[in-house]
């Protein structure tokens, strides 16, 4: 190998045009956009009354219908949360690191067909 050349296999897009934008690509750049425009409004409005009830003196709750939870709702949500979100994480990395690997080509090639990848692309 020459040093002028490169080190990696030439592309279908060196040629300096840009990749021609499907339908697929244009309904993510939409759905992102107004996904953006909704939750952004929706952020704004609810961070304003969240703010606006803070500001707000609570009214005197009477002894009887005051909850008693004794802290259980910090203990699952600091607690069991975390502890479940961990175990389920630990699950996933056990199944992919016992996967049966020869599996995985196949799995590459029905990728290939099902997003239609040309020949001259596939790894």
């Amino acid at each position: 190998m020459r040093a002028d050349e490169p080190s990696y296999p030439a592309s279908s897009r060196d040629d300096g045009e840009r990749a021609p934008v499907g339908p697929g690509v244009a309904f993510l750049w939409i759905a992102l956009l107004v996904n953006l425009a909704w939750f952004s409004a929706f952020a704004v409005s609810t961070g304003g009354g969240i703010l606006h009830a803070i500001a707000q003196p609570s009214p005197p709750i009477p002894s009887d219908l005051a909850v008693r939870s004794g802290g259980a709702q910090w203990v699952i949500m600091e607690v069991v949360g975390p502890v479940i979100l961990g175990l389920v994480m630990a699950y996933a990395a056990y199944r992919y690191y016992t996967r049966n690997r020869r599996l995985d080509r196949k799995v590459k090639v029905y990728s290939n067909v099902v997003y239609e990848v040309p020949p001259s692309e596939r790894a």
